[in-house]
Parts: C-alpha cells; sequence; structure tokens
C-alpha cells in the first residue's frame, strides 16, 4: 500500500472508497474513505488496494489536500441529504423546494429557450439585429437573482454599447449553439465578457446553465467553492475566468447528480440548488 493507493477496509466496508494520503510511517497510514472522511488505521489490518473501474470516484479523482480544517469541515454525502431534506421536506419534488428554489429557474429557461433559440439568434444575425439579441440576452439575465445586482448592471452596460454588440452576439451563439470543442467556445466566451467589462463566474456561467440544464452548471464562486470544499472536492478556483475551473466545476456537478440519484434530481437545477443549500448553509 502507498500514497494515492484506492482502497477498501473489508472490515468496515460501510466506510466506501478509501483514498491513502500518505505512504505509511510507523506502522500507522491515514487514508480518507468517501463515507466517514479521514481514518488513521494501525497495520497490518483488512484493508485491500482496490484498481481499475471500481477504483474510480470524481471525489478521490480530484481530492483536496487535506489539512486540519478541511478534515474539521468535511461532511459526507448522507450528512448533506440530510440537511437538505430538513430545509426542504419532500427533497427536490415538495412544495417549498419547488416554490422557493426550482419554479422561478424554470421559467427563465423556458424564457431562454424562447428569446435565445437558435432560430432567433441566426436569425438576428442575419439582420444585422445585434442590439436585439443583446436586450434578450440582458431580459435572460434579469429573469432570476442568480446573478449578483452589480454584475447584471455591469453586463447591461457591456450589451448596450454598440462597438461589443456584434461580438456578444456571435459568440453567445457559439457558445450555445457551436459545434466546435467545449473549451474553445467556453474560453471564446469568456474573453467576450472581459473585453465588455463583466468576465465574472456567474455571468460566464449562466447562459448554458439556464438554456441546457440537463448539462451545464452555475457557478456561484464562494457558495459553490465552499461547497466543494465541503465534499473534499478541489475544484482549483481562480477568480479569473478560465477552462480547469469550469471544467472541475462541470466534473463536481455530475458526480454530485449521480450520487443524489435517491433524491431523484431532474437536472442541473436541482444540483445547483443543491450546491447552494450547501454552501450557503455554511456561510
Amino acid at each position: 500500500m502507498k500514497k494515492n493507493d484506492r482502497v477498501r477496509h473489508e472490515a468496515v466496508p460501510e466506510w466506501g472508497l478509501g483514498r491513502v494520503l500518505e505512504d505509511p510511517v510507523g506502522g500507522r497510514v491515514r487514508i480518507f474513505f468517501i463515507n466517514v472522511g479521514i481514518k488513521k488505521i494501525s497495520l497490518p489490518t483488512s484493508i485491500v488496494v482496490v484498481t481499475g473501474a471500481e477504483a474510480a470516484n470524481a471525489i478521490l479523482d480530484n481530492l483536496k489536500d487535506i489539512d486540519p480544517d478541511l478534515e474539521r469541515s468535511y461532511r459526507t454525502l448522507a450528512v448533506l441529504k440530510k440537511q437538505f431534506l430538513e430545509q426542504f421536506p419532500g427533497g427536490f419534488h415538495g412544495e417549498k423546494y419547488l416554490m422557493t428554489e426550482r419554479n422561478y429557474k424554470v421559467g427563465a429557461h423556458e424564457l431562454a429557450e424562447k428569446l435565445l433559440s437558435r432560430k432567433t439568434i441566426e436569425k438576428a444575425l442575419e439582420s444585422k439585429d445585434f442590439a436585439g439579441v443583446c436586450e434578450n440576452a440582458r431580459k435572460v439575465i434579469q429573469a432570476t437573482n442568480l446573478v449578483f445586482p452589480n454584475e447584471k448592471m455591469n453586463f447591461s452596460d457591456g450589451v448596450r454599447t454598440p462597438a461589443f454588440q456584434e461580438r456578444f452576439s456571435s459568440t453567445l451563439f457559439e457558445l450555445l449553439f457551436g459545434d466546435g470543442a467545449l473549451q474553445r467556445r467556453f474560453t471564446s466566451f469568456c474573453g467576450m465578457l472581459d473585453e465588455i467589462g463583466a468576465a465574472k463566474w456567474t455571468v460566464a456561467t449562466y447562459f448554458q446553465f439556464i438554456m441546457y440544464p440537463d448539462e451545464y452548471m452555475f457557478m456561484k464562486p464562494v457558495v459553490t467553492s465552499k461547497a466543494a470544499a465541503i465534499c473534499a472536492f478541489e475544484l482549483n478556483y481562480k477568480p479569473q475566468l478560465n477552462w480547469l475551473t469550469y471544467e472541475k466545476l462541470l466534473v463536481f456537478s455530475r458526480h454530485l447528480k449521480n450520487e443524489l440519484i435517491d433524491l431523484k434530481p431532474r437536472d442541473m437545477i436541482d444540483v445547483q440548488s443543491f450546491i447552494w443549500c450547501t454552501g450557503e448553509g455554511q456561510a
């Protein structure tokens, strides 16, 4: 057994999959187990190394450096689910959750499908109605409270500037409907936001999330970073927009969706709400 090996403890299988944090020293080893956090274990013991597909786990693949603060803050998904259900009896399908967290986001999604559809933007680009595309994007971003008010203002000011309207319209179209690599489309969109003075994570992640909630995730930096840390997931967060952080966000959110399957999440709207309640609850 050595550092970074994936293991299971045969005597306590309920601990789940583990990752060895350092090479064993003095007959003892520290292991991070998904279902219980860090355990300090005396050797020899009934721990077996796991390899292949069975060793794959998004949290262990992206595990944060475990320092004392992180060790104290870690919460298992079982604990986080319990906290979520205490706040929202009925879970993702309960009335309180629907009224406070989901319905207005679904409404914004439906508005985005209408105002920012492929056909609508293509027609506007052909007629050079760039101002119309920008106004529709502004309406969609105003439809929720997800983007901070000052960031909404900066975005609105940027897309009202005629010199930037064509660039925004074409880059948004590529982001939403282009067939190129996601990394290139996302990076190009971020570069455009920098040009118009609206390079914030909320704006950069909003349009794909609200248009395609089955696939993409939205990020409020502070809350999302807290939620990732609570789950011991290394988000590689940087304030500057970058592909690596966004890629990690997608990995984290897809992992959560899979792990929340017993609560029957419909899409990333539900996962985003779970992330929000997890991170906001630790403020």
